[in-house]
């Protein structure tokens, strides 16, 4: 940051208050912080550059599972060595794919029965989120990433721009 020194940097180990101008750097550089520290290879790290409010470019890279996607404004969404991405052409709930997290979350905000009965008209849920589960949907895996949990640092680099780039 020495050489962008009014770049601010925002994130789950840098904190940071709201931000709504100039240019901010969010960072999350180990997301799913609990898989990591249990050796389960799903974790990642996450970088978005935001300028005046709006998501530039977002990064997520998952080292332990030898993946990254990345996504720029205008310049659509990729995966390594992959065609640009798709989200799902699934229109009808009852064929979607969705993917949820955090259950005693949606119990202790009075969720889990909307949550259930949501499920119960999908063809198939899947129980994951975070990264994992939004980039699932980036790549048109699955329609639908259901997830109570997340913070600022989390959103941009993982999901808001990649799915903007990808049509969703």
């Amino acid at each position: 940051m020495r050489s962008r020194p009014a770049d601010a940097v925002h994130g789950e180990e840098f904190g940071g208050g709201a931000f709504c101008g100039g240019r901010v750097w969010i960072s999350d550089p180990i997301d799913h912080t609990n898989n990591y520290v249990c050796g389960v290879p799903a974790y990642a790290t996450l970088i978005a550059l935001v300028v005046d409010g709006v998501v530039e470019v977002g990064v997520v890279s998952a080292p332990a599972i030898s993946r990254r996607w990345w996504a720029r404004r205008g310049g659509g969404a990729h995966t390594s060595g992959a065609e640009p991405l798709r989200v799902s052409a699934v229109g009808a709930l009852d064929d979607a794919h969705i993917s949820f997290a955090g259950l005693s979350r949606w119990a202790d905000r009075g969720n889990l029965s909307g949550l259930v009965e949501l499920s119960r008209r999908t063809r198939f849920t899947f129980g994951s989120g975070g990264f994992w589960a939004q980039m699932l949907v980036a790549e048109g895996r699955l329609e639908a990433c259901l997830d109570p949990w997340g913070e600022v640092w989390t959103w941009p680099p993982s999901s808001s721009s990649s799915r903007r780039r990808v049509g969703g």
